[in-house]
């Protein structure tokens, strides 16, 4: 009797070891999955991002060579809001700065 309760002991010790294993294993796998899918979410929006961002970029030129400055400057501040170092937006903001106070003299 005393041999088959040992053995039991042993089994459930086994049993709950190999569980936890399991539930690691496991535990593991879900996070690697769900890390993957939020790189993957950042990716889309860094692109979706990039695309508006040109897309302005190309209408704020337009309206710049329309002599539309103060539109323009709007737009490039847009810009600005969404990605702060975006050099060629901080430059032709500023030479959208330079053309309006330079109309004020004309």
């Amino acid at each position: 009797m005393l041999v088959v309760n040992q053995s039991v002991i042993l089994l459930n010790s086994i049993t709950n070891q190999m569980t936890n294993k399991i539930l690691v294993t496991v535990f593991i796998l879900l996070s690697m999955l769900l890390d993957v899918s939020l790189y993957a979410q950042e990716e889309e929006e860094k692109k979706e991002k990039k695309g508006s961002i040109t897309f302005k970029m190309g209408a704020a030129r337009h309206e710049f060579l329309d002599k539309n400055y103060r539109g323009a400057l709007l737009i490039y501040r847009e810009i600005l809001k969404i990605e702060k170092e975006h050099t060629m937006a901080q430059y032709r903001s500023a030479e959208c700065h330079y053309k309006l106070k330079s109309s004020i003299w004309l």
